[in-house]
């Protein structure tokens, strides 16, 4: 007879490793579960970073677009702004350019004026070269071409200017004044005498005893009455001392009057008083003296200075710059 089998239990051993690694894989399952949801996560956030780095960047993009514009909007306006600072420069470069150029020519303008008047009311022809030499100098720093007209009438009347005679009235006033100094001392013709005495008679002619001695006497006298000399012209003046002083101080006057009358320009006062003196002179003073026929000579040549020559017309260059200011004016 068969013996009855008996089962036998597993061994315990085997669960028990069967559980450990149903728990290993469980744990290592959801280890890999972690670590893949933390892949994930990681997946998501770097996604969300990198979405949200791409909107940084397009707003980055944006705004330099923005700044881009921006810059090239001051850029445009920096360079409007530059052509209406040149353009207002420009203007304003103009505007003083013409404002000075008036001036100027109203500056010459005066000056022509002036020499029209010094040479029309006071024949002084040196003042007015010196004012149509700076009214043309004037000219020369404007370049305009629109003068050119006015400079070469300017020019020849210059030349007419420079051709008319100037006496030396600066020379002729010293010689009068040193006349004026001198009269003082110049002798007259003669005097009369303070008294009267009767030349003694010649030894020859007195006579001894009292008829010879009125012999002498009648005929001395007789000789004194009449006597007959050679005539050589008109006999010289006689003066008193106290009329010498007013003799010399009228000549004093003339003389000084005809030097002021010469400064003046007064041509005809001048040689009537140059005249008058000359005649006084001779009446009166003695011209064998040196000093007396040396001032005669000076009067004589001082009495031909022409002091009004005739004077050239120096209006046209003024009349032409004021026709080239009118049509600057419109």
């Amino acid at each position: 007879m068969n013996a009855p089998s008996v089962t036998r239990a597993p061994p315990r051993r085997s669960y028990a490793g069967l559980v450990i690694l149903l728990v290993v894989l469980g744990a290592a399952g959801y280890a890999g579960w972690t670590a893949w949801q933390g892949v994930l996560q990681q997946r998501e956030s770097s996604l969300s970073r990198v979405d949200r780095l791409s909107a940084e960047v397009q707003a980055l993009r944006a705004q330099l677009q923005s700044l881009g514009d921006r810059d090239s909007q001051i850029q445009l306006a920096v360079k409007q702004q530059g052509d209406e600072v040149a353009a207002l420069s420009a203007h304003v470069d103009d505007t003083l350019h013409g404002g000075r150029g008036r001036i100027q020519l109203a500056a010459v303008e005066e000056l022509l004026l002036l020499a029209n008047d010094r040479l029309q009311l006071a024949h002084d022809v040196v003042s007015a070269e010196r004012a149509m030499a700076e009214a043309d100098r004037r000219l020369a720093t404007l370049a305009d071409p629109g003068l050119l007209q006015v400079r070469q009438e300017l020019a020849r009347e210059r030349a007419a200017l420079a051709a008319v005679p100037k006496p030396d009235v600066a020379g002729a006033a010293l010689a009068l004044a040193e006349l004026v100094r001198q009269a003082p001392k110049y002798p007259l013709m003669g005097r009369v005498p303070q008294s009267f005495e009767t030349p003694a008679p010649p030894p020859s002619a007195q006579g001894t005893g009292p008829l010879g001695s009125a012999w002498a006497a009648a005929k001395t006298a007789l000789s004194s009455i009449f006597a007959v000399r050679k005539s050589e012209g008109l006999p010289p003046r006689l003066l008193a001392p106290e009329a010498e002083t007013l003799v010399r101080q009228v000549l004093e006057l003339k003389v000084e009057g005809a030097r002021l009358a010469l400064i003046a320009g007064d041509g005809a006062a001048f040689r009537e008083l140059d005249a008058a003196a000359l005649r006084w002179l001779g009446q009166y003073f003695n011209p064998q003296d040196p000093g007396v026929d040396a001032a005669r000579r000076d009067l004589e040549r001082l009495a031909r200075l022409d002091l009004s020559p005739p004077l050239p017309d120096v209006s046209r260059s003024l009349a032409l710059l004021r026709g080239r200011l009118e049509s600057r004016a419109q």
